[in-house]
């Protein structure tokens, strides 16, 4: 049974090629507001401007301050999608009403409807319960103005609403353009928008609008406004991030990379758009190696220098890794707890990576790690927690496995059933266990787990994995049946418990039902994909395996999926093309459990 992600991986990472995630947990957070190079959010299009969805029923705080029939009549109409109907009779309860949130209803529903002239007379009712000043009144104003096609009354209503600036104005703003009715004039109008003086200089109104311009396919139009926006905001990295995200989703690659030379050039001493252009040249150009290059001349701080371990781990540029891990220890201590958490983890991967050619250097890099990791405060709660489980990795490699039991159980005695890391460290400690060649006990720890949190898919999931491995079948299935019947539609439970029956069992014909309920859920997972030629293999369909193998072994050249290729090759009589596909697969993962079995039952030396 191939191993799949699951909801909260294992915080053991057992090869220094898995080691990354490990770095990267330890600076999400920062790499994510990396002068706050985020992408923003894209506001979509929606039939009502502000993107609610106007179905909704008024709040029942308000029944008793509508005339009964009204409220029912809109109610009624609504849920039968007579739009025009609704509009009617939510304008007629709005002119009764006191309430802000029915004329405000009454507003959203008859511009829905494009009933201009009721709409006019719902906003005035809304503003006169409401006052003047309210962004939403703004964007209904702007959204009224655009249906009756008055582009100057649209425009002025727009700067209004985007005055003060902000993620929230933007996106009312954006969302009135995009819902409007005649898509010309509400291009007229965001062009209007961007050659205003009166636009604020804010990085959220100008993303927000250039999105809506693209939105609207107007690319020329979505750029011009992030060209405007590092003019006027030469020193925020969101409108670079912005600008060279355009440049290279347009087919532009070169012109992104100006752009963010150009941010460089304007801003050299901003850490901000330093991490920024880091952050784009990996993201953008899968350049980890310049990515962390880019962060080496700024000031040492632990948000650049965690960033530019991650990106440097990455790229195996080990130089830069060196340089990272002496500039962290030169930082003046106290060390708070992440940055020993960085320490450490970068100790520990330099370890792996020299392991093969210096054991006692590794040594050394190793007993470093665990001095970092020790030193975070027990009151760091879940950064505590994190270091002892890597501390029991540690002890478990060193040949002290009862250490490692020991502290995991520590864990379990502080945390709550319902703190993630109570089921993380059984899971842990049964990887550990199996790691080092006690299957049945890690089968063990797996099902106390589970007596303590029975509804734990994680530990479920685990748990077949291990019975699979150790080929008990049935127990194996039971669980993988158990999870499909908690969850019936999950494409990675359908897979997994399908690739079991083709694999293990006669039951080919349920396993393909299975595996076809899952690539219809999730048609792009090349696990699932590797499953059905596989079971289509196991049915005797040959020539469709292969097209679904082919496919996959292409998509991800993984050593199980290799295996099932090469198989499937070699049956079909095309032995030499088998070979290359076992040879590419071996070359990836020679110690493969599938593919060597495979190798032995035909005869085959390994490649």
């Amino acid at each position: 049974m191939r191993t799949v992600t699951i909801p909260r991986p294992l915080p053991l990472l057992p090869a220094y090629r898995r080691q990354l995630p490990l770095i990267l947990v330890l600076v999400v957070a920062l790499s994510a507001c990396a002068g706050g190079a985020t992408r923003p959010e894209a506001t979509t299009g929606s039939s009502l401007p502000d993107g609610d969805d106007w179905r909704l029923s008024i709040p029942e705080q308000t029944l008793d301050m509508l005339p009964l029939d009204h409220l029912l009549a809109a109610e009624f109409a609504l849920r039968e999608d007579n739009l025009e109907r609704a509009a009617q009779a939510y304008l007629e309860a709005a002119l009764a009403s006191e309430r802000i949130e029915v004329a405000r209803r009454a507003t959203r529903v008859n511009l829905a409807a494009q009933r201009w002239q009721d709409a006019a007379t719902a906003l005035q009712r809304w503003q006169e319960l409401a006052g003047p000043g309210s962004p939403e009144l703004q964007q209904a104003h702007a959204a009224l103005a655009l249906g009756e096609g008055d582009a100057d009354a649209a425009t002025s209503h727009l700067l209004t609403l985007v005055q003060p600036g902000g993620v929230v104005a933007a996106r009312l703003a954006a969302a009135a353009l995009e819902s409007a009715p005649d898509r010309a004039l509400a291009l007229a109008v965001l062009q209007r928008l961007a050659d205003s003086p009166q636009l604020p200089a804010d990085a959220a109104v100008v993303i927000g609008l250039s999105q809506a311009g693209l939105t609207m396919e107007r690319n020329d139009l979505a750029e011009a406004l992030a060209g405007l926006g590092t003019t006027r905001l030469p020193e925020s990295p969101e409108v670079w991030f912005w600008r060279a995200r355009l440049a290279n989703a347009a087919g532009d690659p070169q012109r992104a990379r100006q752009v963010l030379d150009q941010a460089l050039q304007l801003n050299p001493d901003s850490p901000e758009i330093r991490r920024t252009y880091a952050v784009l040249l990996k993201n953008e150009f899968d350049d980890a190696r310049g990515a962390a290059l880019a962060l080496a001349d700024l000031p040492a701080e632990d948000d650049s220098l965690a960033l530019r371990a991650a990106y440097a781990l990455e790229a195996g540029d080990w130089d830069q890794v060196s340089e990272v891990q002496q500039a962290l220890q030169s930082l003046d201590p106290p060390h708070p707890a992440n940055r020993l958490l960085l320490m450490a983890g970068v100790a520990e991967a330099v370890a792996e990576h020299v392991a093969d050619q210096d054991p006692a250097q590794a040594a050394r890099w190793r007993a470093e790690a665990v001095d970092w990791y020790d030193r975070v405060d027990p009151e760091d709660g879940e950064r505590h927690v994190r270091a002892q489980q890597r501390l029991a990795v540690l002890d478990q490699r060193d040949g002290r496995l009862d250490d490692a039991r020991a502290r995991l159980a520590r864990i379990r005695a502080t945390a709550d059933a319902d703190d993630p890391a109570f089921g993380d460290s059984y899971l842990l400690e049964a990887e550990l266990l199996e790691r080092a060649g006690h299957a049945d006990d890690a089968i063990a720890v797996l099902s106390e787990g589970l007596e303590a949190l029975p509804a734990d898919i994680r530990l479920r999931y685990s748990r077949a994995l291990a019975y699979e491995r150790q080929d008990k079948v049935e127990p194996a299935l039971a669980d993988l049946r158990s999870l499909v019947e908690l969850d019936p539609d999950n494409p990675m439970f359908l897979n997994a418990y399908g690739y079991t029956l083709a694999d293990r069992t006669d039951r080919h014909e349920e396993a393909l039902l299975l595996i076809q309920r899952a690539l219809e859920a999730d048609p792009e997972d090349i696990a699932t994909i590797d499953s059905m030629g596989w079971v289509l293999y196991r049915l005797g369909r040959n020539e469709e395996a292969l097209r679904y193998l082919q496919v996959a072994f292409a998509s991800q050249p993984d050593a199980e999926i290799g295996a099932h290729l090469g198989e499937v090759l070699w049956v079909l009589g095309d032995r030499e093309q088998a070979r290359v596909v076992w040879r590419q697969a071996a070359d990836s993962d020679p110690d493969n459990r599938v593919l060597k079995a495979t190798l032995e039952r035909f005869g085959v030396e390994q490649p």
